[in-house]
Formats: structure tokens, C-alpha cells, sequence
């Protein structure tokens, strides 16, 4: 799997990774489906900057709050940490500080911490207001998420979260379509989807859904039109661990960007 082997390849070299999840369209989903993988081998610590609902002991083995105990360094597994029970709704946690995230990077300490840095409200696709996402500084991958069953619906609340911020970026109008050229637009625009985004992290997008996309998409043509801060594109159904597809961004030997490269199964 294309999204396990980058961030375990992240790992062994550094001793940690961070992976920030933003957008829309199965965030959390995707977060606990590569917690389950990654812990057959890896200690992984499951948290949110922002709040998210209360994981169960089928996702993480225990939650934490505050303050991590000390592991055995061989220790495997999935794990919560969360600052709080969220006040409102006892169903749901806390997020910590973005900054409490960026020490356990520079500590090094040996997990990988997947973390999910944005809300969606449960929509397809989201757009963010000033104070959104949430991303610590010392994110090394970013994994940004679009619902492809977004694709081909009415610009709505329906379907978009923020639906005012998505028609200011993008230039839709309440009941258009949701077009490409629309994602796209959100993509590439400074306040669109890569708002906020450190310098150093590499950024996957996720298309996910696949199975509920309804309109025909060239998804080589679609990656071209990406800007060049974006590494890779996978095309996935990620409730069942499948990805149907990724494209990885290629470069010339000045280092300029070339057109992306369909990726093979036995590469991924």
C-alpha cells in the first residue's frame, strides 16, 4: 500500500513520523484504517489537533489524556492521546496542542503519530476558514482528502463543508455542479486546500470513495493540473484498504516538475 510504505519509509529514517489528515470525504476512516496496518509492525499513536469522536477499544488498545506513559521501545500496537473529554459531548475527545505533536518529532520519539488536523462535519469536501487546519510545524507528510462522491453533486452544504468559503475560492455559485475544475481551483488557489501547509512535508492527495464517483474522471490529466507541491495522488476505497490507483509527481534533472507517473500494484 502506497500511503504505508511512504510513511514507514519516513520512519526508519527519522525514529518518528507525523501525519497530519485534512479535507474531507473519510478522514478519520483513512486514519484508523492505516493505524490498523502500520501497528502489525509499529507502535502508532492515534490523536486529533482539533476534536474528533471517542475511539473505540477496537481502534486503539487505550486512550490517554495529557501525558503519555514511557513504552518499551519494541512495543507495537495503536494508542489514543487526547488532552480531554470534549465538554460538550462525552462521546467525542479533545485534541492536543500542535505543539505538543511537534516535541514528540524533535524528541524523536519512536511511534508513529497520525493525526487528524481538521473537521469535514461529515461532508465530501471541506474548505477552511482562517483558523483552519490545524497542522503542527513539524508535519512530515500530509494527507489532504477529498470524497469523490462529492463529484457531480449541487454546491451545497450537502455536500460541502464551508460552502461560502468553497464558491469565494473556487468562483462556483450555490446549485452548480461540482466539477474537477472546481477541485482543482481548491487545490491550487493560496486559500484553498493548501492553506497552511509546512514547507518541509511531503503532501499525498487522497481521492477517496472511488466506488461512489458517478462522472467519468481522466485522473492522469486531473494530476497534471495539480500544482507541484502536491508529490502523489491515490485514487482509493479506503473503509476496505484498497487504492485503485496512484500517480506519482516526476522531475527532470534540474529538478523542475514533469508529468506524473502512473505507479504499478507491485510498486506500490
Amino acid at each position: 500500500m502506497f500511503l504505508v510504505k511512504r510513511i514507514e519509509s519516513i520512519f526508519n529514517e527519522n525514529d518518528t513520523c507525523l501525519v497530519s489528515i485534512i479535507g474531507g470525504g473519510g478522514k478519520t476512516t483513512t486514519l484508523y484504517e492505516l493505524s490498523r496496518i502500520l501497528s502489525r509492525n509499529h507502535r502508532v499513536l492515534v490523536t486529533s489537533t482539533t476534536a474528533m469522536f471517542r475511539p473505540s477499544l477496537s481502534q486503539v488498545s487505550e486512550i490517554y489524556f495529557n501525558e503519555l506513559p514511557s513504552f518499551n521501545p519494541d512495543t507495537k500496537g495503536v494508542v489514543g492521546f487526547f488532552s480531554n473529554v470534549h465538554e460538550e459531548n462525552d462521546q467525542k475527545v479533545k485534541g492536543v496542542e500542535p505543539s505538543v505533536l511537534d516535541a514528540f518529532v524533535i524528541e524523536k520519539s519512536p511511534m508513529i503519530i497520525l493525526n487528524e488536523a481538521d473537521g469535514a462535519k461529515h461532508r465530501p469536501i471541506k474548505a477552511h476558514l482562517d483558523h483552519e487546519p490545524v497542522i503542527p510545524e513539524k508535519t512530515d507528510i500530509i494527507i489532504i482528502v477529498l470524497g469523490l462522491d462529492g463529484v457531480g453533486k449541487p454546491v451545497s452544504e450537502e455536500w460541502i463543508f464551508r460552502t461560502e468559503k468553497f464558491c469565494e475560492i473556487t468562483g462556483a455559485q450555490l446549485g452548480d455542479t461540482i466539477e474537477v475544475s472546481h477541485l482543482i481551483r481548491h487545490l491550487s488557489d493560496p486559500n484553498g486546500l493548501g492553506k497552511g501547509i509546512p514547507e518541509q512535508a511531503e503532501v499525498i492527495l487522497l481521492l477517496n470513495k472511488i466506488s461512489m464517483l458517478e462522472v467519468d474522471i481522466d485522473f492522469k490529466l486531473f494530476f497534471d493540473a495539480l500544482p507541484s507541491w502536491i508529490s502523489a495522488l491515490v485514487v482509493a476505497e479506503m473503509e476496505n484498504s484498497k487504492e485503485m490507483m496512484v500517480i506519482r509527481r516526476e522531475y527532470d534533472s534540474s529538478g523542475d516538475t514533469r508529468s506524473g507517473a502512473l505507479i504499478t500494484n507491485e510498486e506500490k
